[in-house]
């Protein structure tokens, strides 16, 4: 059995903030963990909690919802919460409510249905600040069953979204795969 590291408790720390409504000290406890630990496999996560953040400010159409979807979540009401989220279809958290979509159809195996939500928020919102995450969240989880697509979609983030820090982590994937087929 692994034990999660240092870096997962303190994300689940902020993580309980902002499920708490305490959002003023979540955002500060992502932006903290953010800044100490960029090379986490949360950092980016955290980045993404701060975004969500600063749309739920003022309560606006679906913050309710997506606070709800969140609960349910956390109680294992996957489809309950997934229902939710389809509801929320205006900005400023729509983009949010397709890429949570996205990750519940990912953490239940249901990959083509993760990347077509996924592509839809790339496609419906190509300048949401998610979109770069999108993009390679959708590509890696391509990698298993499709790497040749996998590979051009990364290579597109990179062309497209070059500023990104999703842009940096296709090119480390990216190198990692070329050394490994230089290597066989």
């Amino acid at each position: 059995m692994v034990l999660p590291g240092e870096d997962y408790v303190e994300f689940q720390a902020a993580e309980a903030l902002l499920r708490e409504g305490k959002d003023t000290e979540a955002a500060e406890a992502f932006r903290q963990f953010a800044a100490a630990n960029a090379a986490s496999p949360y950092a980016n996560d955290a980045l993404e909690r701060i975004v969500l953040l600063q749309k739920l400010k003022g309560k606006p159409a679906g913050a309710g919802e997506y606070r709800q979807a969140l609960f349910l979540v956390d109680r294992g009401e996957v489809e309950q919460a997934a229902a939710l989220l389809q509801k929320i279809t205006e900005p400023p958290l729509a983009d949010a409510a397709l890429l949570f979509l996205g990750e519940l159809r990912l953490w239940e195996g249901q990959t083509p249905e993760a990347v077509a939500l996924l592509d839809r928020l790339v496609t419906e919102q190509p300048e949401s600040l998610l979109a770069p995450q999108v993009r390679y969240l959708a590509a890696m989880a391509l990698a298993r069953s499709d790497q040749p697509e996998a590979q051009k979609r990364l290579e597109t983030l990179v062309a497209e979204c070059s500023e990104s820090p999703q842009a940096e982590q296709a090119k480390v994937v990216l190198e990692n795969w070329r050394r490994q087929a230089g290597g066989r």
